[in-house]
């Protein structure tokens, strides 16, 4: 299909839409731009918060609604109602810039935070996207004693900004991140 998958987000080079991908174990959603499947309103513009907006997949998360019933509706977030507040204030001007903004700006960028993407339609033609891993705030996350004394590998994180990725490598350094050695 010709399509680059970017934290659930597509651009699909060939038809020039963009696509988001949620994945569930039995199920899936595919929304796409050419059957102008767009949430919340933000017509041309998909996000993901690593939350789950469509019921079908959501309900894979519930372990029952008969014995222990649970609200399975779709709510945002603290992070989504950021991304729509950004959409709002940028819609028609979104380009990767409006990512790298997305990168500073809090709750989305927060201090959990471990990695930021963004691709344009542009950029997913020749397979790149800017790109941070670590914490993007520039502070450094220290594991906790408990986190360490279960894993011994654990080490804190720093940040480690990728201007522009292309098949796994930097073009500042040239150097595979982590992420592109299968680490993220």
């Amino acid at each position: 299909m010709g399509s680059i998958r970017m934290n659930g987000s597509s651009a699909i080079t060939k038809t020039n839409e963009i696509a988001l991908l949620e994945l569930g174990t039995e199920t899936h959603r595919l929304r796409r731009s050419s059957r102008d499947e767009w949430l919340s309103g933000t017509r041309g513009f998909y996000w993901g918060c690593n939350n789950t907006k469509d019921l079908a997949v959501r309900l894979e998360t519930v372990s029952s609604v008969v014995e222990r019933p649970t609200d399975v509706t779709w709510k945002p977030t603290d992070r989504d109602r950021t991304w729509l507040k950004l959409y709002r204030e940028h819609a028609g001007r979104i380009d990767a810039n409006f990512g790298k903004l997305a990168f500073t700006t809090p709750p989305l960028a927060g201090f959990p935070t471990i990695d930021a993407k963004v691709t344009t339609a542009a950029m997913a033609k020749g397979l790149t996207t800017h790109a941070l891993f670590g914490p993007p705030l520039g502070k450094v996350w220290k594991p906790t004693f408990e986190e360490r004394t279960e894993d011994s590998l654990v080490s804190p994180a720093r940040s480690s900004p990728v201007d522009r990725a292309h098949d796994g490598r930097s073009t500042e350094t040239g150097r595979r991140s982590r992420h592109a050695r299968g680490y993220a």
